[in-house]
């Protein structure tokens, strides 16, 4: 229930102004006078801001214009809309990341697969990482899935900053879905991040410290996201394997 409540609070408010709409009362109460459809109204102030913002090349109009959808993106309709915004190779990252953050608040699991499609179309922006951020707001089970699919290809890619900072953020994104996949997936992912980290002890030519500092963040994000779900504090990944192979079957989240 906590998973959808802001989506179904503005669903329900729009279902109570279009109960009045039905039944011919107006905005002020005036039988015979039907209401303005309130879904509709909202896209119509959006397309009109949104294309002002257009006209005039000003991001700070069309991130604003988004502003008419908040508490109501789980409704369909708009969802596919600010989805559009998300996913427009000419729109700017400012604009793309408030429509993340508006997808990732709306409650409604179908804008988990809306966030991962418009990542995919922005990989290479700063609004990326938003979008991957954004999809662990949607707390449903379906998310960690996605999840795992975005981190786990870039989880070990440390030559390669972005892709190390967009697999830390849905790293960070894992920490919020509270379900065991969480936790088994974490553990998967922490195996392919210490595959190959040299011993405690060893020298790290200076070739590869960078990527090293890389793995070391990357596992620090590992340990803290484990923590947050288990509120356990194993030390090492030995230690976590030990203690995941021993309880998984009965380990409960709270």
């Amino acid at each position: 229930m906590r998973r959808h409540r802001s989506w179904l609070s503005g669903v329900l408010t729009f279902a109570i102004a279009a109960g009045a709409w039905a039944q011919g009362v107006g905005p002020g109460g005036e039988p015979g006078k039907p209401a303005e459809d309130p879904i509709k109204a909202a896209i119509e102030k959006f397309t009109k801001d949104y294309g002002e913002g257009q006209k005039k090349k000003d991001e700070s109009l069309r991130a604003t214009a988004l502003d008419i959808f908040t508490g109501i993106c789980g409704e369909k309709k708009i969802l596919d809309i600010v989805g559009k915004v998300l996913s427009t190779p000419s729109e700017t990252p400012l604009v793309k990341t408030k429509a993340a953050t508006l997808l990732g608040a709306c409650g409604n699991p179908l804008a988990i697969a809306t966030l991962d499609k418009a990542f995919k179309a922005n990989e290479k922006n700063d609004s990326a990482m938003e979008c991957v951020r954004q999809i662990g707001g949607l707390l449903d089970k379906s998310a960690v899935k996605t999840l795992e699919n975005i981190v786990r290809p870039r989880c070990n890619r440390f030559d390669d900053e972005r892709a190390c900072g967009i697999a830390r953020a849905g790293i960070e994104a894992l920490s919020r879905e509270r379900y065991i996949e969480s936790v088994e997936a974490l553990m998967k992912i922490y195996d392919a991040v210490v595959s190959g980290k040299p011993a405690a002890d060893a020298t790290i030519p200076p070739e590869d410290q960078q990527k090293e500092g890389q793995r070391s963040q990357t596992e620090g994000s590992v340990v803290s996201a484990l923590t947050a779900l288990t509120a356990q504090t194993n030390a090492t990944h030995d230690e976590w394997k030990q203690w995941w192979s021993k309880n998984k079957k009965t380990f409960k989240l709270e």
